[in-house]
């Protein structure tokens, strides 16, 4: 296709209702407002609720992403080797045991990125 458009919103799980009819319920209303936003879409309007975030990544945001993550890797192998050559396997088990614990408290390692760095700024687009 030539474009394609999203809309994304995330919903926490506490937000969900517990009942299975409640959430049967809860189910139908978001059905119904996404007939309705792409009726609106569709209509001429050719936007959904909410900003418009324009993609994708730019080159300086990925070079700066590859970056990062070369760095990491690096860094992590280069402490895993050093602690194995040098007999201290308990400190690479001590690592993995507090990174473990960090992303299992975060949420995912989404909710630990997300809690880092906070959402990652988007472009966005003005609305006329």
């Amino acid at each position: 296709p030539r474009e394609v458009h999203l809309h994304v919103e995330r919903v926490p799980m506490a937000a969900l209702p517990d009942s299975p009819p409640a959430l049967e319920e809860w189910l139908k209303g978001r059905f119904a407002a996404k007939e309705e936003a792409l009726r609106r879409f569709y209509s001429g309007d050719r936007k959904f609720p909410g900003p418009e975030i324009k993609g994708p990544v730019s080159q300086g945001e990925m070079a700066a992403m590859w970056v990062c993550a070369a760095a990491f890797w690096g860094a992590a192998s280069l402490v895993s080797l050093t602690g194995l050559l040098l007999g201290v396997g308990w400190l690479f088990a001590v690592g993995m045991a507090v990174a473990w614990i960090a992303v299992t408290r975060a949420g995912g390692a989404d909710g630990l990125e997300l809690r880092l760095h906070g959402p990652r700024s988007a472009r966005r687009v003005k609305q006329d």
